[in-house]
């Protein structure tokens, strides 16, 4: 699927558009169905390739809502518990990898939350493809399409409106270089996870078992040389 640049640029509304959508599907009550719901979507001819790969392997795992994470019986008889609930509508502003699409709608959904994804402007169509063919699959399996919104205004400006969608964002995950993830901490009105820039490094200590170094080294490069997490400086 080609990544091209999207020439006209609609107006910032679509920003709110696009989380009040994401927003009123997300209180539906049928979202407490799993995101495994769209495996016949996620497991068509297209299978082999990375992206559908991916969400096979979300679709497996255990689902996260409604986990007991901690319980505390206090001397009185009251029971305190932590309980996993979704988050809501989360926001990633991302940059120019398209699988952050799929993987990020993915992860959302089985979460039991709504997304709404801010690409960048060089892989919009491509993103654009992902995302009506998420929804199509969300419709499909019964669920609101427009828990995934995608924001069509790729400049900076719709960033800076994201970034304080206070009462329409409830969580911010900016995934980019330190230029976007220091704007994200500086700027952001809404809850905000700040993530890595990349320059990952390995380090060898001199009586590190060299056999088990360079597996780890060659592993951490090679399998996928492409993504953000790949090792990109090694420490001798």
């Amino acid at each position: 699927m080609a990544s091209q640049a999207r020439p006209n640029q609609p107006e910032r509304s679509t920003v709110s558009s696009a989380c009040r959508g994401s927003s009123a599907s997300v209180r539906s009550p049928s979202l407490t169905r799993s995101v495994a719901m769209v495996c016949p979507f996620c497991t068509g001819a297209s299978s082999g390739s990375g992206r559908m790969t991916s969400l096979v392997i979300f679709v497996a795992l255990p689902d996260p809502v409604g986990v007991k994470l901690a319980r505390v019986e206090r001397p009185n008889g009251l029971v305190i518990e932590k309980t996993a609930v979704p988050m809501g509508v989360i926001a990633i502003i991302y940059e120019s990898r398209p699988n952050v699409t799929s993987d990020a709608v993915a992860l959302a959904i089985k979460a039991g939350s709504a997304v709404v994804l801010r690409g960048g402007k060089e892989s919009y169509r491509s993103n654009r493809a992902i995302a009506d063919a998420l929804s199509a699959g969300l419709e499909k399996s019964g669920l609101p399409g427009t828990l995934v919104g995608l924001v069509e205004d790729t400049t900076r400006a719709s960033a800076a409106e994201i970034m304080t969608a206070e009462g329409l964002v409830d969580l911010l995950i900016p995934r980019g270089g330190a230029g976007l993830i220091k704007s994200c901490k500086e700027n952001a009105k809404v809850p905000c996870i700040k993530t890595g820039t990349g320059i990952c490094h390995i380090y060898v200590d001199k009586d590190a078992d060299l056999d088990m170094a360079l597996n780890i080294i060659e592993n951490a490069k090679t399998s996928r040389p492409s993504v953000c997490n790949a090792e990109e400086v090694c420490l001798v």
